[in-house]
């Protein structure tokens, strides 16, 4: 039943586009942090797979922040929000897809001052580099 409720409370997919509907976002979010301090070990992780796919200050992003500032000492966290931040839908070049990926987490950046999710965006951003660096040696490959 858990994995039923955290796949729906998962932000609707949009191949390609924008942002779909956030299910997590219509929660007290005081209320979420408190359920999970409960259980920290277990429910960390587990809302962190179900964060908006954003550090945008403006957007729903603070709620990704949150959970990485709360949160982000814990690899069991870290690692819930790269599977989830990785998986996405594009089309055309998968360098210029990461590429873009990389130049947002970038921004993101701007102005940050909790160590736990500058941390973790260094990482992601190290991490899309290499994708990066992969995915063109890739593409020049097949041509």
């Amino acid at each position: 039943m858990a994995h039923g409720i955290l796949h729906w409370l998962e932000e609707e997919w949009h191949f390609g586009g924008g942002p779909g509907i956030r299910p997590l976002t219509y929660f007290p979010m005081e209320l979420v942090m408190a359920w999970i301090d409960e259980d920290t070990d277990t429910r960390a992780p587990a809302i962190t797979r179900t964060a908006p796919k954003t550090l945008d200050k403006d957007n729903d992003g603070w709620i990704t922040r949150e959970l990485l500032h709360r949160y982000g000492h814990m690899e069991s966290v870290k690692s819930a929000l790269f599977g989830n931040f990785y998986s996405d839908g594009w089309s055309g070049p998968a360098s210029e897809h990461y590429r873009k990926k990389r130049d947002q987490a970038r921004s993101w950046l701007n102005g940050e001052k909790s160590p736990h999710v500058i941390e973790w965006l260094e990482e992601y951003i190290d991490r899309l580099n290499t994708q990066i660096e992969s995915e063109e040696i890739r593409e020049e490959r097949e041509l």
